[in-house]
């Protein structure tokens, strides 16, 4: 982590190694918020700025273990991060006009 604020004379204030690539990072000044893109459970990861060290990690898979049956489909914007939603009906849901009957999963290819 670099603080720019003379950004001809950029400096060093943080050191953190991570064995993923970041595509999206945030910090309000105490604490550096990451995307752990692990391919796995893909967690957000937050480190201490002032120490260098993992605060702790948290997945939405460890929120709700429904999540890891979920078929996601993600689209990348550079500005937004990485939003992820469901490409399966909710169960119970109703089509528009219908009362009756739910609503099919939709699939694009």
């Amino acid at each position: 982590m670099f603080d720019v604020a003379d950004p001809a004379d950029p400096e060093q204030i943080l050191v953190h190694e991570t064995e993923f690539f970041h595509h999206n990072l945030d910090t309000d000044g105490e604490t550096l918020y990451l995307c752990g893109n692990d391919g796995d459970r893909n967690p957000l990861v937050c480190v201490d700025v002032e120490t260098g060290r993992e605060a702790g990690r948290w997945s939405v898979l460890d929120a709700d273990d429904r999540w890891a049956e979920a078929h996601p489909a993600s689209g990348g914007f550079t500005t937004c991060g990485s939003p992820t939603a469901s490409c399966t009906a909710p169960t119970g849901r109703r089509g528009p006009g219908s009362s009756t009957s739910p609503t099919p999963p939709t699939r694009r290819h």
